[in-house]
């Protein structure tokens, strides 16, 4: 039994369960509280097909890998994240996974339970500051567009050089970085959400965000 859920998702419960069947000892599961379930229903997204991811990893190599996996994927995504790694993650997701739906569930079933539904760009602006309690992320699926377009998935090709030498077609950066700025994101969040997604130098992205906000 466990004060954090169901065990063996997403906690060690797992490594217990394994050592359980190598003995011999048959585990018994008793349906519990589990909040991936409880933020993909009330999350307003399609609640099938959906698919479960954990934790993303805390940082480096991994976790870039970990995003850019799971960029073309159609179904529901769900994950789990710290609360001192939520704006970090909303900007990694906007930033390798495009602008998208998305249901941000806080403190489910507890007193101080929130439910945010917006777009990734409104979810960064909403939680600035200090975050607490658990968190679960349900995010939408790609769509036709987002699968085959996607700009830095690794089975796309890269364009030719576009007006500013870079790989990519200049209409395509700007007017997404235009919809975060109007979403709400600051020229700095945006910038780096945009960078990242199309490659692009980051000074590069940042003047032309502070170009938009003048205008």
């Amino acid at each position: 039994m466990t004060d954090a859920g169901t065990p063996g998702i997403s906690d060690p419960g797992k490594l217990l369960i394994e050592a359980a069947l190598q003995k011999g000892i048959e585990p018994v599961a008793i349906p519990g509280p589990t909040a991936l379930i409880a933020a993909l229903v009330v999350s307003g997204l399609p609640p099938q097909p959906f698919v479960f991811l954990g934790f993303p990893p805390a940082r480096g190599a991994e976790r870039r890998r970990f995003f850019e996996k799971y960029a073309r994927m159609t179904l529901t995504l769900v994950l789990y994240e710290s609360p001192k790694r939520l704006e970090k993650t909303l900007l990694d997701i906007l930033g390798t996974w495009g602008e998208r739906r998305i249901a941000v569930a806080r403190e489910l079933t507890k007193m101080h339970e929130e439910i945010f539904r917006g777009s990734i760009a409104e979810a960064v602006s909403h939680f600035t500051g200090e975050v607490r309690g658990e968190l679960t992320l349900v995010v939408e699926g790609a769509g036709p567009a987002m699968g085959v377009d996607f700009k830095s998935g690794p089975d796309t090709e890269t364009p030719g050089p576009g007006p500013e030498g870079f790989g990519q077609d200049t209409s395509d950066w700007r007017d997404e970085l235009k919809s975060m700025l109007t979403g709400g994101l600051s020229s700095k969040e945006a910038a780096s959400a945009i960078a990242r997604r199309f490659d692009l130098p980051r000074r590069v992205v940042y003047q032309a965000a502070l170009a938009m906000k003048k205008e």
